[in-house]
């Protein structure tokens, strides 16, 4: 997009705060032009990491005189841009001539979001934040406003629940859900199903998808199971360029084939859907015959008529690499809470999605992630499995999501799926470490 550039005098501390510094203002200061470009980059590279929607077409440039490091909101501009990993060491001894710029910030649903500046001494950065409602934020901050307003319950961290732990001989490869007291877990090219009763954790049905179409992604719906297949081939061991061994075949030309719908003898009981668009990564029933799958930044809705239509479609800001639709606060709305294998993401709304909440992690990649509510408080947890090891669980306070319990479980393989799993109406776990699988309930 083009930038447009003003050539004009601010105040570094402009967004109404009543105790800025008072700055002498010439008009005739000439803007340092030759160092908008590199500038312009610095910007755009701090919005990008921290995962901004921006209008860059707002992007503007003037010049700022700063005669003192007084009052309340420089001390809050500091506090904000040294959060954001900015050096203000040069802005806090005094930087006589600056350039400032500001940039629009937007919401996921292209609403306003505040407005981002930034400070400079020729190309060094002296500061950058955002504002707000006249509030100084930092730019990792995202969303704050945003936090409470969308869920009309907390997490009761007083409420707690004792579990019965079982050890089981099961091998697979992950969770698709737990629901209703029946465990779907894929292995291979295969869906195994469990039931959990009175004769323990016990193997029932079996859905094999053969050689040429693997499973993706699978939710349960009403008399259904919504199953996302790939086709894909294995690479060969003499001729491919990459490394191939028995145990871990390299996957090679993965394309998104259709979505089935079936019961657990593997008979369809709703047409497929044909799907030739590009890799869908996830889908989750919103109803009887209502479901969403998701590719790339888009999930498409589909509802069954006389046969599948496409619905709707919603934006979201990652490429999603996994997606659970949950009523998290029990307000009767399902939010949709997505993976991009980095960062979990909580949108709410029906027709228009809006971001709530995100992590930011910075060291493990996401292997799975699931949302129940194991203590029974009404509210449920979203419980986040790494690369390390490690399982967090986050739990809805008042201002957004936070991390409780510190981390659940760790070890080789370290695993943890949530959900109903005997059918008493309550969520229950599983918990797999070094070759260990245990049943919680």
């Amino acid at each position: 997009m083009k930038k447009t550039l003003a050539l004009c005098v601010l105040c570094l501390f402009v967004g109404g705060c009543s105790d800025a510094p008072t700055a002498v203002q010439e008009n005739t200061l000439a803007l340092d032009t030759a160092s908008i470009p590199q500038n312009t980059q610095t910007i755009e590279n701090i919005l990008n990491e921290n995962v901004w929607n921006y209008d860059a077409d707002s992007l503007t440039f003037g010049n700022d005189l700063i005669l003192s490091g007084e009052g309340e909101n420089f001390v809050a501009i500091c506090s904000a841009s040294e959060a954001a990993g900015i050096d203000t060491t040069r802005l806090k001894k005094g930087a006589k001539q600056t350039m400032l710029a500001t940039v629009g910030l937007l919401n996921s649903d292209m609403s306003d979001a505040g407005t981002a500046y930034f400070a400079f001494s020729g190309n060094e950065l002296l500061c950058g934040y955002y504002m707000y409602n006249n509030v100084c934020h930092d730019l990792t901050d995202k969303y704050p406003f945003e936090y409470a307003s969308p869920f009309v319950s907390a997490e009761n961290k007083q409420t707690s629940r004792s579990f019965e732990k079982t050890e089981e001989d099961v091998i697979f490869d992950r969770a698709e859900y737990i629901f209703d007291g029946e465990t779907a877990l894929l292995s291979g090219s295969a869906l195994v199903f469990y039931t959990d009763g009175e004769r323990g954790f016990r193997r029932g049905d079996e859905i094999d998808f053969g050689d040429e179409l693997m499973p993706v992604s699978a939710a349960q719906g009403d008399g259904f199971i919504c199953t996302l297949l790939d086709s894909y081939e294995i690479a060969d061991t003499d001729t491919s360029d990459y490394e191939v061994t028995e145990d871990e075949p390299n996957i090679v030309n993965q394309k998104s084939e259709k979505i089935v719908f079936v019961d657990k003898d593997g008979s369809y009981v709703l047409p497929e859907i044909p799907l030739d668009l590009s890799i869908y990564t996830s889908v989750d029933v919103l109803g009887s015959k209502r479901i969403a799958a998701a590719r790339n930044n888009v999930i498409d809705i589909f509802e069954y008529k006389e046969n599948w239509e496409k619905a709707g479609r919603l934006s979201v800001d990652a490429a999603v690499e996994k997606m659970r639709v949950a009523d998290i606060d029990g307000d009767g709305t399902a939010e949709y809470i997505v993976s991009d294998g980095v960062n979990i993401y909580v949108y709410t709304g029906t027709d228009r999605l809006r971001l709530a909440w995100r992590t930011k992690f910075s060291v493990s990649a996401i292997n799975d992630f699931f949302v129940g509510d194991l203590n029974s408080d009404g509210v449920k947890e979203i419980y986040v499995n790494d690369s390390n090891g490690f399982v967090t669980r986050y739990v809805l306070s008042h201002g957004g999501f936070e991390v409780y319990g510190g981390g659940i479980a760790e070890g080789d393989n370290a695993y943890y799926a949530v959900g109903d799993a005997d059918g008493d109406g309550r969520d229950d776990y599983m918990t797999v470490s070094e070759d260990t699988m245990f049943i919680c309930k």
